[in-house]
């Protein structure tokens, strides 16, 4: 299990640099819409190289063809399309902890050049009021249709870890990042990808 409060205490500005070495690296070249699918996509194959000790664009190839989830394996080889010796170089000069507090951090942080502004992403103050009326506790289960990148079940989870969270998005690269996340920083997440309204109407959360 991560140790999340360990990731929360890295500083804004060390997850900052890294998104600007990271946007150096991609030359700015990338239409916005995509280079966010990218920029995750990279630091989150950084923190594989970082986790396994590859070294070599090869290794990490060699990892990505083995990954079971099609949709995984699809979104990573779709996103990095040759890129994979920067997520080499990225591992190499940042230290796991950094890397995952930008993936933790991705679309939620307050830093205007880190945080990705875009339809996928949810305002910080309408999950601050969500949290407000909602008053979750350990029992519930949380649903979020549309969750885009999964900020509102990260940060949810925040105040109750021991809850039960569920994501449904319909587009499948922030469907795969909002799993992502919620695999390394949520206990108890599923996330699924499909039109929320033909979800079973007897389903209950």
């Amino acid at each position: 299990m991560l140790n999340i409060s360990a990731i929360r205490k890295v500083n804004e500005q060390s997850v900052s640099y890294l998104a600007r070495f990271l946007d150096m690296q991609m030359h700015g070249e990338m239409r916005y819409s995509a280079k966010e699918s990218l920029s995750f996509a990279l630091i989150y194959a950084a923190y594989i190289c970082k986790e396994n000790g590859f070294t070599t664009e090869n290794m990490l190839k060699d990892f990505i063809a083995g990954i079971k989830n099609e949709s995984r394996r699809l979104f990573l080889n779709e996103c990095l399309k040759g890129m994979e010796s920067i997520a080499i170089e990225t591992a190499n000069k940042f230290e796991k902890e950094v890397l995952l507090a930008y993936l933790y951090r991705f679309s939620l942080s307050t830093d205007t050049y880190l945080r990705m502004f875009s339809e996928h992403s949810t305002p910080l103050s309408l999950i601050k009021l969500a949290e407000e009326i909602l008053a979750i506790d350990s029992t519930d289960y949380v649903a979020d249709f549309g969750c885009g990148y999964g900020d509102f079940l990260i940060l949810t989870n925040e105040i109750s870890p021991k809850s039960h969270y569920y994501g449904v998005e319909i587009h499948n690269y922030s469907k795969e990042i909002a799993a992502i996340r919620s695999e390394l920083f949520i206990d108890d997440g599923q996330i699924e990808m499909f039109d929320m309204f033909r979800l079973n109407p007897d389903r209950k959360f």
